[in-house]
């Protein structure tokens, strides 16, 4: 015989429906909506950690960074040692301009042996680039590409970094790429365009000006 407690207890298959139900809406950018969704999730199961999470990067896609800042730190005394909860403090500490806090989340999320992803690379890439660290920039941009090989963005960071560090050809090799994958990105042909006007290519700078809709005559 069914209690009314077993009537209103969640099966799995629930939990998964609605949990996918939510990642769905995320995906066609429907933050709020998709918050709603996990935040019914969660009433059935507070424990969920992994609905927490989404509901957490939701509310930072919608603006309510420190109300994400309070999931995530949930998660963290739920399941200590969370990679994604690490990098997800990092990152709305990031989208409120404390740095420092940034860098202390994002090195927990790089210090496990798990499988680290190129997005927590390129947070850390952008965070010590703030920062000033262009060496420690530089190689948390290498190690994402390292992750994500046939990333435009990824390579265009990185010349970006190279162009500060004042290796013009070497940031000019890695434009080449980011363009090869995506030749209508108008930052990488401009940063090429000011990259090969420093090495006098004043034709090639033109012609990648031409190509990112930027050229105008004197």
């Amino acid at each position: 015989m069914k209690t009314l407690a077993n009537q209103h207890k969640p099966t799995a298959r629930t939990e998964n429906e609605m949990f996918t139900k939510g990642m769905q809406l995320m995906n066609r950018k429907k933050y709020a909506a998709a918050q709603k969704n996990f935040d019914i999730l969660l009433l059935l199961n507070p424990s969920n950690i992994d609905a927490m999470l989404q509901r957490g990067i939701c509310k930072m896609h919608v603006g309510l960074v420190n109300l994400a800042l309070d999931d995530f730190s949930e998660i963290l005394m739920m399941a200590n040692g969370k990679p994604e909860a690490y990098a997800a403090m990092s990152e709305a500490y990031w989208m409120l301009g404390d740095y420092n806090m940034a860098k202390h989340f994002i090195d927990e999320t790089l210090k496990g042996t798990y499988s680290l992803k190129a997005e927590w690379y390129e947070l850390a890439c952008n965070i010590y680039s703030k920062l000033g660290d262009i060496n420690t920039a530089y190689a948390c941009i290498n190690r994402a590409i390292v992750c994500n090989p046939f990333s435009a963005l990824l390579y265009y960071k990185r010349a970006r970094l190279l162009f500060r560090m004042q290796k013009i050809q070497v940031a000019i090799n890695d434009l080449n790429k980011a363009i090869s994958f995506e030749p209508k990105f108008v930052n990488a042909l401009k940063l090429r365009a000011e990259s090969k006007k420093i090495l006098g290519d004043t034709e090639g700078a033109r012609k990648d000006l031409i190509a990112a809709g930027l050229y105008h005559k004197a």
